[in-house]
């Protein structure tokens, strides 16, 4: 579970048509810091509901996210987690 995001770099948030926030308009360089993630006694996985109006783009987790056909058009991603426990910022 995320709280919410505290700090970003270049990217902007928008409600999302389906209900909820998301992070856009994400670049190179740009980032975000998430507060507050809880991955409790050890996360397995790590899972994004993603969107991409271009070719796409890596979440630095290395999820590699393709193409969908619009920032609005979603799919599920995930990669495999080891030595996440507790509850930590991410970045």
């Amino acid at each position: 579970m995320v709280k919410h995001a505290t700090r970003t770099t270049g990217v902007e948030t928008e409600w999302t048509a389906v209900g909820g926030l998301n992070v856009g308009w994400i670049e190179n360089e740009d980032s975000i810091k998430v507060e507050g993630a809880t991955f409790g006694t050890g996360a397995r996985t790590f899972s994004a509901r993603a969107g991409s109006a271009t070719s796409g783009g890596t979440i630095e987790l290395r999820v590699t996210v393709s193409g969908t056909g619009g920032r609005q058009t979603w799919a599920d991603v995930s990669c495999p987690v080891s030595g996440a426990t507790g509850t930590r910022d991410l970045y």
